[in-house]
């Protein structure tokens, strides 16, 4: 009993894969959005997140007014992107290499591997941010990494 189950189970899981993948190869691309380098924000880092209100936000590495990264919003049937924050570097926090979440209170959270301004990471700017961003693009540090107290450079996003 227990190998049929076992061959049931695995015929059932492949099944899925192969719809799955099949489905996939059906669905059509579209460019809404080519980051442009110097010219605008670069590098788009982690996935996109549903904002709950219609837009997609996400975050690039560089680019934007100060190089630093930035906070991105897409509209979903305009196909245009509206930077929400620009990363100054500094005590704000830099280069985010992730993207951002949306947790219950409707902000957006995310980390960033430089900045924050603490004297004793080998950084020059830091070692890195925690930050909340409303969804009008107002940020706040939350915390920021100090090695000798708890870690640095984060690279992961919050989940």
């Amino acid at each position: 009993m227990l190998s049929f189950l076992v061959r049931q189970t695995v015929f059932v899981l492949l099944t899925i894969v192969v719809t799955s993948t099949d489905a996939r190869a059906q669905l059509p691309l579209e460019v809404i959005q080519t980051f442009a380098g110097n010219t605008g924000s670069s590098r788009p880092k982690g996935a996109l997140v549903d904002g709950g209100d219609g837009h997609s936000y996400g975050t690039t590495e560089r680019g934007d007014t100060f190089g630093q990264g930035t906070v991105f919003r897409i509209t979903p049937g305009a196909d245009s992107v509206t930077v929400l924050y620009s990363f100054e570097g500094g005590a704000g926090g830099s280069q985010p290499s992730s993207g951002v979440i949306r947790t219950t209170d409707g902000n957006f959270y995310g980390t960033t591997p430089q900045g924050g301004g603490s004297a004793k990471c080998p950084a020059p700017s830091g070692c890195g941010t925690v930050f909340r961003m409303t969804p009008d693009g107002r940020v706040t540090v939350l915390h920021v990494f100090d090695p000798a107290t708890g870690g640095g450079v984060p690279n992961g996003g919050c989940a």
